[in-house]
């Protein structure tokens, strides 16, 4: 928690603001955010006994916004340090650990139905986190390396510290948009039940948008 705070907090040779009340803050949304995402990994193969997870056939929408967004994050923080920007870094990273446990895991759990959901999606959370791991193992070196040893296959490097970070893979921005998009309807959404003081748990008899939706980005 330590590093990260000050990893995040000022450019190298400012001072430091030191303070308790966020380097709680950075433990709690950096820290464990980052290792919840891998125990509900754990906690759904182990309650649904899965021993090895599937690549499923086709991606979902949402599973190709967040390869999408972790393709563009890498390629960002690999930029932001290669020209000695740590803490613009750290702050992706602390931003990507939040669109994962936020949005997309949160998501996930509503998808997941039966044990054939459950290894498809775990499966590409799985790969997710390891790849997330190498990229954050700069900022978060221990808990890095516990989560990318928990994912760790035979054909993998030794540790966490001795891989390459891939960024040959171009994100699919189109994705990205389309999820951005979404999410601005979600929001407005929001505030006109706020509005209307309707509850989130109660549901709308129609919702109209500027835009159309498939079945999965519903």
């Amino acid at each position: 928690s330590l590093r990260f705070f000050l990893l995040s907090s000022a450019p190298l040779g400012q001072n430091y603001r030191f303070s308790e009340r966020l380097l709680a803050h950075t433990f709690r949304n950096v820290i464990m955010r980052f290792y919840n995402c891998y125990l509900f990994l754990d906690y759904t193969a182990k309650t649904y006994k899965i021993n090895s997870f599937k690549r499923p056939r086709k991606l979902h929408f949402l599973d190709k916004w967040i390869i999408a967004l972790l393709e563009k994050t890498t390629q960002e923080v690999v930029g932001l340090m290669e020209n000695y920007e740590l803490v613009k870094a750290a702050r992706k990273i602390e931003d990507f650990i939040a669109e994962l446990s936020l949005w997309y895991v949160r998501r996930v759990k509503s998808l997941i139905k039966d044990k054939n959901s459950a290894t498809a999606k775990l499966y590409i959370l799985s790969q997710v986190l390891k790849k997330f791991s190498i990229l954050s193992a700069p900022f978060l070196p221990y808990l890095s390396e516990i989560i990318f040893q928990k994912l760790r296959e035979e054909k993998d490097p030794i540790s966490v510290h001795l891989c390459q970070i891939e960024t040959t893979q171009k994100p699919e921005l189109d994705v990205l948009e389309r999820m951005e998009l979404i999410r601005e309807a979600v929001s407005d959404l929001l505030e006109l039940r706020s509005k209307a003081k309707i509850k989130v748990r109660q549901p709308l008899a129609a919702a109209y948008l500027p835009f159309s939706v498939t079945q999965e980005e519903a």
